[in-house]
């Protein structure tokens, strides 16, 4: 029970947030050139970088072992998906001007989700600040980018509620931290 099941855990989560993040990834970039030769990409399995990446030994020695790095590994794929799929979903509006309530509501929600990951991240481990630090800025930078008036206002706010989100979600991991600590420690 101890050396299989969290193993098993660990592959249910390699398949969720490794190779699902790299699949997604894989079907939405090259979803345009698959357009333009639709006779020759009708194939409905993994594409070939997800199945070089499952099939690589670091993964399957490595990932299904319940491992700091691996968590974070895990933690820095999720947060590359959203920041890529708001890249994704912004170029193919960049020729719409208008913003809509329901567009602004899901750039909010995709900001509050790129800090709670990043919390989530830093809570594993410390050094996912310098692999997340680039993939935040781009973030910010497409928000910059998308927005044609007021440009540091807009970026000042997702900014904002990127720190926001950030604090709540890591000063929930520390109350749930201490009062896990505290009540059972072997003193009490």
């Amino acid at each position: 029970e101890v050396l299989i099941i969290p193993r098993l855990f660990m592959t249910l989560l390699s398949f969720l947030f490794l190779d699902g993040c790299l699949w997604a990834l894989v079907k939405k970039t090259t979803k345009k050139a698959s357009d333009e030769y639709s006779n020759e990409n009708n194939s409905c399995g993994p594409p070939i970088e997800v199945i070089i990446l499952a099939s690589s030994w670091p993964m399957l020695v490595m990932v299904t072992r319940p491992f700091t790095n691996t968590l974070e590994a895990m933690v820095i794929s999720l947060l590359l998906f959203i920041v890529s799929m708001d890249h994704h979903h912004s170029m193919s509006k960049m020729n719409n001007k208008k913003i809509s309530s329901f567009q602004h509501q899901n750039q909010s929600m995709i900001s509050l989700l790129v800090g709670m990951t990043c919390s989530i991240g830093l809570f594993v481990r410390f050094t996912f600040a310098f692999f997340a630090l680039p993939i935040v800025l781009l973030f910010l930078y497409n928000r910059w980018r998308r927005a044609y008036d007021h440009r540091w206002k807009n970026v000042g706010w997702v900014a904002l509620s990127l720190v926001l989100s950030f604090l709540s979600t890591s000063v929930l991991f520390v109350i749930t931290d201490w009062y896990y600590y505290h009540y059972h420690s072997p003193g009490r």
